[in-house]
């Protein structure tokens, strides 16, 4: 109940009554118990109201209990010294933590000399934790220490140096992340942009990304089609109709005319979740579709696979079955049991029983039969109205 209280006056707007509860219960009772939650929630009341007396108090407090050698609690005094701006306190009580450093207690030395502007410091830390002889992986937290000194010192090879080590750990994909790059000039080239854009639009932003459009040019970098494919794919799934009428424009005002393998994915992803079959990018001729050749080529992309299953996808939302089963059978996928099985489903939708059966037997000649397949057919009896038939 004590450390409840102590915790909720921490965290109030006026953690004062933290420190007067603790200050009575101590003077009241000198054999009071304490445990390390409750000098954790203490030194946070210190570190929030700047209190470098009572703060030190309670590190003595820590030395005399069984709590000196608890990390979190001297990850709580590690936080208190940085924000009170007492950075040799602040070595010492990491010194003292030798081989039971974790990444916070890491985090927080950083963070709290990046405060007082130990540049170098912060960097020299940065290169001892990625020397990885502690056992510690950095962390989005530790990245924002580092990119907030090096934007300071404006050293071109360093900033690169540091957005190819977020490329290879995966950061780039976080939007906070890519954020504090740009913001901070580091390597502010295509690829960045790129990750920038694309995370605001995955995030439904589609009007800052639209606004990120507009400043790309001002910064001197030139956009590529990647770009504008991550961006239209984000559209596709909203439905922002508006925007993409937009981006249409920036690509023709841009002559972005690439029609890569991420363009073209673009394009037909938006088609296929609006099932508008008839507005995609080719054409149905004598039954074939011209995008797909039979040498496996089209427009320079090679196809693959997961081409062929968005067409046929595709080609099953609109209704399209026979032109979806010519296309599997004139093509590369004729021997694939999903394709095959993606006909199969849009035939059970569309309660297209003959062709169903002729789907069915197709799969038996591939594969062993599935229970799937069986109640695939069975459905499409059931959306064409013969129940009693398919007995």
């Amino acid at each position: 109940m004590f450390n409840t209280m102590l915790r909720g006056h921490s965290i109030s707007p006026d953690p004062e009554n933290s420190l007067l509860l603790f200050n009575r219960v101590r003077a009241e009772n000198r054999s009071f118990d304490f445990d390390q939650f409750t000098f954790i929630s203490v030194l946070k009341s210190c570190t929030n109201l700047l209190e470098i007396r009572a703060g030190i108090g309670v590190h003595t407090d820590v030395l005399k209990s069984r709590f000196g050698s608890v990390l979190n609690v001297m990850n709580a005094l590690l936080h208190f010294y940085c924000v009170c701006g007492m950075i040799e306190d602040v070595r010492q009580v990491f010194d003292e933590l030798r081989l039971r450093k974790d990444l916070v207690s890491w985090n927080t030395l950083m963070g709290g000399v990046s405060l007082r502007e130990g540049i170098f410091l912060v960097l020299e830390l940065f290169k001892l934790l990625c020397r990885d002889r502690f056992g510690v992986s950095v962390s989005v937290t530790t990245i924002f220490s580092v990119v907030s000194v090096v934007g300071h010192l404006l050293n071109e090879s360093l900033g690169e140096t540091i957005h190819v080590f977020c490329f290879k750990l995966g950061f780039l994909s976080n939007l906070n992340v890519v954020a504090a790059l740009n913001e901070n000039d580091i390597k502010r080239d295509v690829v960045l942009w790129n990750y920038l854009i694309d995370g605001y639009a995955r995030n439904g932003l589609l009007e800052e990304a639209m606004e990120l459009l507009r400043l790309i040019k001002d910064h001197g970098v030139r956009p590529n089609s990647s770009m504008v494919a991550g961006f239209l794919s984000a559209c596709s799934t909203s439905g922002a109709l508006g925007i993409s009428e937009y981006v249409r424009g920036y690509v023709e005002e841009e002559q972005l005319e690439i029609k890569d393998v991420k363009s073209w994915t673009a394009m037909i992803s938006g088609c296929g979740v609006h099932g508008q079959a008839n507005h995609a990018p080719w054409r149905l001729d004598e039954r074939r579709v011209e995008l797909f050749r039979e040498d496996g080529e089209c427009l320079s992309v090679k196809t693959k696979i997961e081409h062929y299953g968005c067409m046929i996808d595709l080609l099953g939302r609109a209704g399209l079955l026979e032109e979806a089963y010519e296309l599997i059978k004139g093509l590369l996928v004729e021997r694939d049991a999903t394709a095959w099985r993606a006909l199969l489903g849009a035939c059970r939708m569309y309660g297209n029983v003959k062709l169903a059966k002729r789907v069915k037997e197709e799969l038996e000649g591939i594969c062993e039969n599935h229970v799937a397949d069986s109640l695939s057919l069975v459905g499409a009896y059931v959306a064409a109205g013969m129940v009693a038939d398919q007995r």
